[in-house]
């Protein structure tokens, strides 16, 4: 199971701790994933689970190795409200399978997965997709939920490569896949990559937020003339908030001014703005 400094578990109850690891076990290691199990089962016989908690993370573990049948006849005992989402979540996904025809056996597996990242059951969720993605490499949904996992956990570098991965394999959704590419670019701080990709986004639902990050990255890069364009483009929207109103006042007043720090402002092609 993932290490946790000593120190930080001693301030953990055992139930949180369990938690922790549910999210955080590598997919690729079979003795991590097994210690889960057999750490439910000790946490269980010490009275840290009771019957129901501990049957909700049996049918987690069914879920994720693909043992559905015995996953639902479980289910059906978590009447507990807590675990009423986590089934209804997961009852949709089968439902969903089952409602489709002609379609393979694994495309359950995708959906059960993707359930399982929705329920923030975000390693599970890895692990099935990981294992879909090794076995068919042409099935888009796991992709997807790779590449959301990553960026949520913020491993942007690997989230970055299946999004690049998606926009080969699923052209449609070029606009959201070039969005969320941008950002992980910007948290990588590879400014220049940034606006490469959320430059090209024309979907106009996601144009504002693009809008925002692309302010950013120019202002990262130095372009001047491109960060006021873009603030003008922005403020022309109806759905802006005050925060943009005080970033724009922020970036054009106040910083080029404040005492300590040079206000020189170059241009991209070098001309001196202000000295």
């Amino acid at each position: 199971v993932v290490s946790l400094p000593t120190r930080i578990q001693s301030y953990l109850d055992q139930w949180i701790l369990f938690k922790i690891w549910l999210n955080s076990f590598s997919q690729t290691s079979e003795v991590e994933y097994t210690s889960l199990k057999r750490l439910l089962g000790q946490y269980h016989q010490q009275g840290i689970f009771s019957d129901e908690e501990k049957l909700y993370y049996e049918v987690w573990f069914q879920l994720i190795d693909g043992n559905y049948d015995e996953a639902i006849n479980k289910m059906q005992w978590l009447v507990g409200t807590k675990y009423h989402d986590f089934v209804v979540a997961i009852q949709s996904a089968i439902d969903q399978y089952n409602s489709l025809k002609d379609v393979p056996e694994y495309y359950k597996d995708g959906l059960i997965a993707y359930q399982l990242q929705n329920q923030w059951f975000l390693a599970g969720a890895k692990k099935v997709a990981i294992r879909l993605v090794n076995e068919h490499s042409d099935y888009i949904l796991p992709y997807q939920i790779l590449a959301n996992v990553d960026f949520l956990t913020q491993s942007r570098d690997s989230a970055s490569r299946y999004f690049h991965q998606l926009l080969e394999l699923d052209p449609q959704e070029k606009s959201s896949y070039l969005y969320y590419l941008g950002i992980c670019y910007y948290h990588l701080q590879d400014f220049s990559n940034a606006v490469l990709y959320l430059a090209q986004i024309s979907d106009q639902d996601i144009m504002i937020d693009s809008d925002r990050y692309l302010i950013l990255s120019y202002i990262a890069l130095w372009e001047n003339t491109r960060v006021f364009w873009g603030w003008q483009r922005l403020l022309g929207y109806n759905t802006i908030t005050p925060a943009d109103y005080y970033s724009f006042f922020e970036e054009a007043f106040w910083k080029p001014y404040r005492r300590g720090e040079t206000s020189t402002y170059l241009e991209k092609n070098g001309k001196l703005v202000q000295d």
